[in-house]
């Protein structure tokens, strides 16, 4: 049976999965779509308070998860053309040592 999945004009939070006449909603901190960058990704997820933990000691987790080509590689070390999450954090880190990251 065929399966239909969309997210709702406006919506960053909830996505949906129709299997016939069921639909299921499905509820996230943030849904990310296609219009997203790596940029986007690495500013909702805090990129800087996770560098600002881990220099206090916190072991932090990156971790991607998803179906086959969807897109986890490119998000998490880009591209030629953008950066990934990764190059984001390594880039905060390096980009003012003395300012509040410290």
């Amino acid at each position: 049976e065929p399966q239909v999945i969309w997210l709702p004009e406006g919506s960053k939070r909830a996505l949906y999965c129709g299997r016939g006449t069921v639909v299921e909603q499905y509820t996230f901190s943030h849904v990310f779509d296609q219009e997203d960058t790596n940029q986007d990704v690495y500013e909702q997820m805090a990129g800087r308070n996770l560098i600002t933990s881990v220099l206090s000691g916190v072991s932090e987790t990156l971790f991607a998860y998803g179906q086959t080509s969807s897109g986890k590689t490119h998000t998490l070390f880009g591209s030629e053309e953008e950066y990934g999450v990764l190059q984001h954090l390594l880039a905060e880190l390096w980009r003012d040592p003395g300012g509040p990251v410290v």
